[in-house]
C-alpha cells in the first residue's frame, strides 16, 4: 500500500532536488512544475488517507460464548492491535495522519482565511506555498 506513496513522495523530491541543483531544468520547467507538483501532492495525500483509513478500520466479532473481539478489516484472521506488524502500522499511520493528512487538509480548507492572514509575520509562511495553493484553487476559480 504504501509503495505508490513512496514512488510519488520520490519523483516530487526529484523534481525540486533537480529544479534546485540545475538552473537549465530550472529554466526549463518554470511554470509548469508547480502544477506538476500539485497535483503529485493530491495523489500523495490521496493514497495516504486511504491507507490510513485501511490501517485504522477494524470490526467487532461476536464469540461463540458471548464475548466479543476486534479484528481487523483488512485482515479479519488477525486481532485488532495485537499483531506487533499492525501495531508498527498502526504508530505509522498515526504519524503520517498528525504530521500531514491533518495538516494538510487544514490547509485545503482554512486557505481563504489563512490568504488574509498572511501579512502577519506569523504567517508569512503562506506567501512561499502560494503557488501551490493557488493550482489547487484555479479549476474553482470563476
Amino acid at each position: 500500500q504504501f509503495a505508490f506513496s513512496l514512488y510519488v513522495a520520490a519523483i516530487i523530491g526529484a523534481i525540486v532536488f533537480a529544479g534546485r541543483i540545475s538552473t537549465k531544468i530550472s529554466r526549463l520547467c518554470r511554470y509548469r512544475v508547480i502544477p506538476v507538483i500539485a497535483t503529485l501532492i493530491l495523489l500523495f495525500y490521496s493514497k495516504m488517507l486511504r491507507t490510513v483509513l485501511i490501517i485504522f478500520t477494524f470490526e467487532r466479532m461476536d464469540v461463540y460464548n458471548g464475548t466479543y473481539q476486534f479484528i481487523w478489516t483488512y485482515d479479519g484472521s488477525k486481532e485488532y492491535l495485537v499483531d506487533k506488524y499492525h501495531i508498527v502500522l498502526f504508530i505509522f499511520g498515526l504519524l503520517v495522519t498528525i504530521f500531514f493528512i491533518i495538516p494538510y487538509t487544514l490547509l485545503l480548507l482554512l486557505t481563504p482565511y489563512l490568504m488574509k492572514l498572511s501579512h502577519w509575520r506569523v504567517f508569512s509562511w503562506i506567501n512561499m506555498i502560494k503557488p501551490l495553493i493557488d493550482c489547487h484553487e484555479a479549476p474553482f476559480k470563476d
